[in-house]
């Protein structure tokens, strides 16, 4: 796709979503200066419904948050969920005096509509399923993270947080919401099959509807059948990109936010998750060969979306695509700069979902790679606000 191609893509109406109130040329920023004329075209089309959650990092200071329509959308988070559901996993193995690195958990009653649900009802070492869910967003040790906690347990854990409006209630699959409701039941073992815990399925979880109908798309595809009307995602995972940027700031610095939002972890739990947060695949220990053979980029957007990835540049992210929702949160430092920056916009110009023709190859990724570049590139003189929508 060349460069007139693209500008004409991002200028289509059928990328549906009126916006009010629109801002001045958000491109025109001081440390948005130096985009490309195709990355200043996505940044002040609101259409795209295109989300910046950015927090410069000076001499190992975070400074504060700016924001480019926080939470003014809602976006599919897809994997980005997984994130969460790590830390909190860690967070209820410390409670339980259980070392992570040395347990194994299965789900015997796991139904079958959980994404490789024969898998997960035999033993299998936690440290597959956290490596798994963070270097390669596989949806198996998505449910295997979701069920270990439970839906209540973290919506509670959100609660105790202040983040009232995240909603973590369905598994990957064809689970939804209403068959998430009970996580059976689960043993964590030792790697020489002794038991060390065990408990039975988890009482049902009330599902919690957005307070406002969720309707995205004209049309959407179900068992290769067409249904001209728009998808209802109103009960659907949901996880503010405010809040999931905020995770990974929790996360890599610990004291940059308020004591009731840290995570109760070891240093060696961070230090873990931090390492699978910035894993290539082919440096994974529990991935099969063909999955530890793609590229490095694969699982990255913001800086390294587009292959090109700087010398010196070091990335920790969790991305999530779904429904022509793209999404990434990240930490991005190199020699001279460093930055927290999350992303999430609507690429799907058909209007379609579930047919498969999302336009994240050919603008998510390269402008996702650009922006991560060039926000690192001026976090050093990033003081000036972010105009609002």
């Amino acid at each position: 796709m060349n460069r007139r191609e693209l500008l004409a893509l991002l200028s289509l109406p059928c990328f549906a979503g009126a916006v009010s109130n629109l801002p001045q040329r958000l491109s025109d920023t001081p440390w948005l200066q130096g985009a490309s004329n195709a990355l200043a075209s996505w940044i002040d089309n609101p259409e795209l419904q295109l989300q910046l959650a950015y927090t410069p990092v000076h001499s190992g200071v975070v400074q504060p948050t700016v924001y480019l329509r926080k939470d003014e959308f809602w976006f599919a988070a897809a994997s980005l969920v997984k994130l969460p559901l790590a830390i909190f996993v860690l967070e209820a193995m410390q409670a339980m005096r259980l070392d992570f690195s040395q347990a194994q958990i299965a789900f015997p009653d796991m139904p079958d509509c959980a994404v490789n649900a024969a898998e997960l009802r035999k033993p299998q070492p936690l440290l597959r399923v956290l490596e798994r869910a963070l270097v390669i967003s596989d949806d198996s040790a998505y449910c295997a993270l979701f069920d270990f906690l439970g839906a209540q347990a973290i919506a509670n854990r959100f609660a105790q947080m202040g983040d009232t409006d995240v909603r973590i209630q369905a598994r990957f699959g064809n689970c939804g919401a209403q068959a998430s409701r009970v996580s059976p039941g689960m043993v964590i073992t030792d790697f020489r099959g002794n038991k060390l815990y065990e408990r039975g399925a988890l009482p049902g979880f009330a599902i919690r509807r957005s307070t406002k109908p969720i309707f995205v798309g004209r049309a959407w595809m179900a068992d290769d059948k067409r249904i001209d009307s728009a998808k209802d995602f109103s009960d659907s995972n949901t996880l503010p990109l405010a809040v999931a940027h905020r995770l990974l700031i929790t996360l890599r610095y610990p004291q940059a936010v308020n004591p009731s939002q840290r995570f109760t972890i070891s240093n060696e739990a961070r230090s873990y998750l931090l390492s699978r947060l910035a894993m290539s695949p082919h440096k994974a220990g529990y991935l099969s060969a063909k999955e530890r053979a793609r590229a490095a980029h694969a699982f990255r957007l913001l800086g390294a979306g587009d292959a090109r990835w700087p010398k010196g540049l070091q990335i920790h992210s969790k991305v999530g695509w779904a429904f022509g929702f793209l999404s990434d949160v990240a930490h991005l430092k190199d020699a001279q700069n460093e930055c927290f920056l999350s992303a999430a916009c609507y690429l799907n110009a058909d209007g379609v979902l579930n047919d498969g023709a999302y336009e994240y190859d050919s603008i998510g990724r390269p402008l996702m790679g650009e922006l991560g570049r060039l926000l690192l590139r001026n976090s050093a003189s990033a003081n000036a606000p972010m105009p609002r929508a």
